[in-house]
């Protein structure tokens, strides 16, 4: 009998922990961290020249996909991520840009628009998601000669969030893969 509620306890615990991604992008470029509970993950945007492969035979001849079942996936994907989209939690939002030009009166119209935006783009975000922390800073640097933009966000979801989605993505997979074997 304790075994078995303590397992559920273990389970309920597990369910809980959340999945975080925390995407970064300033003057280095592009960073992020995928983080579930003890377990990080970091991945710069540094590519990594590599030496291109010959083309085998083999790999010439290949077919592509066909259209039909790109179609079905598509549309899978879409309806699984518009159910899992409600649970997203925005845990941090900040944007940190400095409007810079030689001209003044540029300067200022770039101000202008970049605070626009910032209005246009923020309530939407605000009305479907849940944002935790949120630092938007739009400020004019008359001295500087370049724009300087640093972005922030990270976003989480619960693993137990992911169950149902996950359950209706695996379901419709196996309708469509069935469907498609019927035409063969």
């Amino acid at each position: 009998m304790w075994v078995l509620l303590s397992i559920l306890v273990l389970l309920l615990l597990v369910l809980l922990i959340r999945i975080k991604v925390e995407l970064t992008y300033d003057c280095d470029g592009f960073r992020g961290k995928f983080k579930i509970s003890f377990y990080k993950l970091r991945f710069p945007s540094e590519k990594k020249e590599s030496k291109p492969k010959a083309k085998t035979s083999t790999e010439q001849k290949k077919k592509g996909v066909p259209i039909g079942e790109v179609k079905d996936l598509i549309g899978l994907c879409l309806e699984v991520f518009g159910k899992t989209v409600k649970c997203i939690r925005i845990d941090k939002l900040c944007a940190d840009v400095k409007i810079a030009s030689d001209n003044a009166f540029k300067t200022a119209m770039l101000f202008g628009s970049s605070a626009a935006v910032c209005g246009i783009i923020l309530p939407p975000l605000e009305n479907n998601f849940t944002i935790r922390k949120k630092e938007i800073n739009v400020d004019v640097d008359y001295e500087a000669k370049e724009i300087l933009v640093v972005l922030s966000v990270g976003v989480s979801i619960a693993i137990w969030q992911l169950i149902y989605p996950g359950y209706i993505f695996i379901k419709k997979y196996m309708e469509i893969k069935n469907k498609q074997e019927g035409k063969i």
